[in-house]
């Protein structure tokens, strides 16, 4: 049987059918377009007016500006327009005014003016920053808001440099609290800021002005990572291959924690795996300054790792991972400028190395790391100084000991209790090892000393220097770190009943303990 007329929705219609259905639908279509039209004549009418036109256009435009203005707004707070920050106009070795608390046994010398008589924050030219350098403070905290690890790092982003050095949490500070360890400091200003306005960025700005009486220097940026943000970091680049320096064998039944690792080479270490390792303490002989070596050659090989996969990296999503965890004052744009450019770095520019000094050394009872300051200097102005002038013995505040082992302070300037630590003289030094490497060393040695026995500047007198102690130190407790079942890293030392606290700040309120083990993973187990 064949068909005729047209096929319409799968059935075939009589011709006449379907022509009646091809005129229907075009009277529909011309009825729509004749709706259309007398829908838009408006807008045609009011174009048709010149003035009007003008004033629309002109609407449209300020509408498309402030759009764009939002949008590039959002990208700047978003990280999308990546671009190099700006740095910090911090003060510059040269100048270091009085702190307003000063006590000491010698004025601050005159240096409020810079060699040409101007103001030093104003000439720079005297002391210029060199170009693309940027310097940082890294805190790593654990989860009772101790110091575990402290670092100074300088990145030049125009010689790809990428210089680090790590400061002992238990190094003597020129501080206005008895606990003048260095790991006392951040505690201590977010203490003494608490409950004011911005009081994170206050502490913070505190930390930086008082590192920079070790470096002669105020860092432009503050980083400060916790555990879960190490560990998450690892994670995120796939892990990292490490050779254990030797048996690592630590069990803590009330954190539910057990460390046992062989010496050797170990492929794939995970984030948790590897916080074990670096916060693991108690198997070495030098205890902290071999804990510092071993991360310090941890994170060389985990940098040395990065670099060579640098094509797999996604620096965003390591950046995302990076702010979760990290407190900082980059904003995200940055952190991301900060990780393209460090994966333009070669492995060999990339160095680590320990602040010289005497690991062995005790005041008032307690054990602290004496600065060696030439050894130290000589670090600074090696690596890390971002300006052009040299870091003098001057521009620095440190507390240290002389040749007589009696405590003194670099500018004379010294902070808190003036009678602090007078009793004491201290051990000897038992010895001088190298402090620098290029390759992950770290200076230090079994001994306990991280460089050389130091001099004592010319003309500069000891503070307080009455009484003799031929035990090394002032009767009192000693300063017993945590997996040995006392006090957090960060809890105030005891003293002795005859020391007497500053007014101002108050030294710090005891810690809670941590438990048995000493609270983190591997915490100095």
């Amino acid at each position: 049987m064949k068909f005729t007329g047209y096929r319409k929705k799968g059935r075939h219609l009589p011709k006449n059918v379907s022509k009646k259905a091809d005129q229907e639908a075009e009277t529909d279509a011309e009825n729509g377009v004749e709706k259309t039209a007398s829908r838009f004549a408006w807008i045609k009418s009011l174009l048709s007016n010149k003035v009007l036109k003008k004033a629309l256009l002109g609407l449209a435009l300020v509408v498309g500006v402030a759009i764009v203005v939002l949008v590039m707004d959002v990208f700047a707070k978003t990280g999308i327009i990546i671009k190099a920050p700006d740095v910090n106009p911090v003060p510059r070795p040269g100048y270091r005014p009085p702190p307003a608390n000063a006590t000491g046994s010698s004025p601050l010398p005159e240096q409020t003016a810079s060699p040409s008589g101007e103001d030093p924050d104003v000439e720079e030219e005297d002391n210029p920053r060199r170009p693309g350098t940027f310097t940082f403070l890294i805190f790593g905290i654990d989860s009772q808001a101790n110091t575990d690890v402290i670092m100074t790092a300088t990145f030049d982003t125009e010689n790809y440099t990428f210089n680090v050095a790590s400061i002992p949490r238990d190094t003597l500070t020129n501080v206005e609290w008895n606990v003048k360890k260095a790991n006392q400091i951040v505690y201590n200003m977010r203490r003494i800021h608490r409950g004011e306005d911005n009081a994170e960025e206050a502490a913070m700005k505190g930390v930086k002005e008082t590192f920079a009486d070790i470096l002669g220097y105020e860092v432009d940026y503050w980083v400060t990572v916790d555990l879960r943000g190490f560990a998450a970091l690892i994670d995120a680049i796939g892990g990292v291959d490490f050779y254990i320096p030797q048996d690592m064998h630590y069990d803590d039944p009330a954190q539910n924690l057990h460390i046992h690792y062989s010496k050797g080479m170990k492929r794939g270490l995970t984030g948790q795996q590897s916080l074990e390792i670096i916060r693991f303490r108690m198997g070495y002989a030098n205890k902290d300054i071999g804990r510092i070596e071993t991360q310090q050659n941890f994170l060389k090989a985990a940098v040395d790792q990065i670099l060579a996969k640098k094509s797999s990296i996604n620096v965003a999503t390591l950046a995302d991972t990076f702010l979760k965890y990290v407190k900082t004052d980059l904003a995200i744009n940055y952190v991301i400028w900060f990780g393209l450019e460090f994966l333009k770095l070669d492995a060999g520019m990339v160095s680590f190395v320990m602040m010289p000094g005497n690991s062995m050394d005790s005041v008032n009872g307690s054990s602290y790391v004496t600065i060696y300051v030439d050894e130290w200097l000589e670090i600074i102005n090696e690596r890390l100084n971002p300006f052009s002038d040299e870091v003098t013995p001057t521009d620095v505040s440190i507390l240290t000991r002389g040749a007589d082992r009696r405590l003194y302070v670099t500018d004379g300037n010294r902070q808190g209790d003036p009678a602090w630590g007078s009793s004491s003289r201290g051990p000897s030094p038992s010895g001088s090892s190298g402090s620098n490497s290029s390759s992950g060393g770290s200076g230090g040695n079994s001994s306990g000393n991280t460089g050389s026995t130091p001099a004592e500047p010319p003309g500069t007198e000891p503070d307080d220097i009455d009484g003799e102690d031929p035990a090394g130190g002032e009767a009192g407790p000693p300063d017993v770190d945590p997996g040995e079942g006392e006090t957090s890293p960060d809890a105030p030392d005891q003293t002795s009943p005859d020391q007497t606290a500053p007014e101002s700040p108050a030294d710090p309120p005891a810690q809670p303990e941590p438990s048995p083990g000493g609270g983190e993973p591997g915490g100095d187990g």
